[in-house]
């Protein structure tokens, strides 16, 4: 009697009443400010994952029509459901954060991204902004080697790996030479190891979450960039008038015999005809915007989470600091008033 009573309740449990009980409670969406970066990039992934099978289930309902769904149709609410309660426990934790309100502050930027770079972002691990980029996979001079090409370069210093044959690596592969020698370095014998060396130039170099965010956050502004309010948006479409106008005059022929020679594109394809007159294409034209409003915003974030961590203004980007650059954009909504 007690078994059939447990399925009956079981079976009374459907729809929106299981719905409910599997929900987040407000008290536990607080908590979420409580987490750890890990936990929160934990949580990142998994609203991304309930957002696609949400996507993918709506899709299913979409199509049966007015075949019998109901099951698909539960399933649909359900991640739909859970993606909104992720999405407000990743809230409260960016309320909770100086930078998390800071970000929330801007045009396009919302609590997923909000927690994911904050939760991404190391500050004492990134103490400058061109740090920040590297991290982000925004340095152009920052190359994925692989496996393949990290071995051919060591096979080019067979001796000993002195500070100097370390230098000259850091200066080939465009990385950093003490962070070599301290992540590579054998704490007993002093000497680098020369396995943990090549394994380590192999590594892609840059978080490929946090570049993901990035991206999402280049296409957010973009998509933003009509919206009354918006920071990043005006600047973006600035920009592309700009670069356009530069590709027009030929600005772009260096780079557009490099992307040539290094790339392989059919002679009948629309990007071939582009590089071929010295120009770059639309879709280049893009990519170089986008990437230019998101280091911006990134630059803007770092100066915001360095002060409110070390209490201090962030030292300025090279480029105004030492490459006499003047053009300087302030950071928007900064300070901001904290509730934290």
């Amino acid at each position: 009697m007690r078994k059939q009573q447990q399925v009956e309740s079981i079976e009374e449990m459907t729809g929106e009443a299981l719905i409910a009980q599997l929900r987040l409670s407000k008290d536990l969406q607080l908590a979420a400010r409580l987490l750890s970066r890990e936990q929160i990039r934990f949580l990142v992934d998994l609203y991304y994952i309930l957002q696609e099978n949400r996507i993918r289930a709506q899709a299913q309902v979409r199509t049966a029509g007015e075949e019998p769904n109901l099951l698909i149709s539960w399933t649909y609410d359900l991640y739909r459901q859970l993606e909104t309660d992720v999405r407000q426990a990743l809230l409260h934790f960016a309320e909770g954060h100086i930078p998390g309100q800071w970000a929330l502050s801007v045009k396009g930027i919302g609590p997923v991204l909000a927690a994911g770079l904050i939760a991404r972002i190391d500050i004492t691990k990134t103490p400058t902004v061109g740090a920040l980029w590297r991290r982000a996979g925004y340095d152009p001079t920052s190359h994925w080697l692989g496996k393949g090409d990290a071995q051919r370069i060591m096979k080019k210093y067979p001796g000993p790996l002195s500070d100097e044959v370390l230098v000259e690596i850091a200066r080939e592969t465009g990385r950093n030479a003490s962070r070599l020698y301290q992540a590579c370095v054998d704490p007993d014998t002093g000497e680098v190891s020369r396995a943990a060396l090549t394994a380590l130039l192999a590594k892609r170099p840059w978080d490929a979450a946090l570049k993901r965010l990035c991206w999402l956050a280049g296409q957010s502004f973009v998509k933003s960039s009509g919206r009354e309010g918006s920071f990043y948006g005006p600047l973006y479409r600035q920009r592309k008038l700009y670069e356009m106008q530069k590709n027009e005059e030929g600005a772009y022929a260096d780079e557009a015999a490099r992307v040539l020679k290094e790339k392989f594109y059919g002679k009948d394809t629309e990007a071939y005809k582009w590089y071929a007159q010295g120009k770059l294409p639309p879709a280049h034209i893009q990519a170089r915007v986008e990437r230019w409003v998101v280091k911006l915003f990134l630059s803007h974030l770092h100066a915001v989470m360095y002060e409110d961590y070390f209490g201090k203004p962030a030292p300025r980007p090279y480029i105004i600091a030492i490459g006499g650059h003047q053009d300087y954009i302030e950071i928007p909504n900064w300070p901001i008033l904290s509730n934290k």
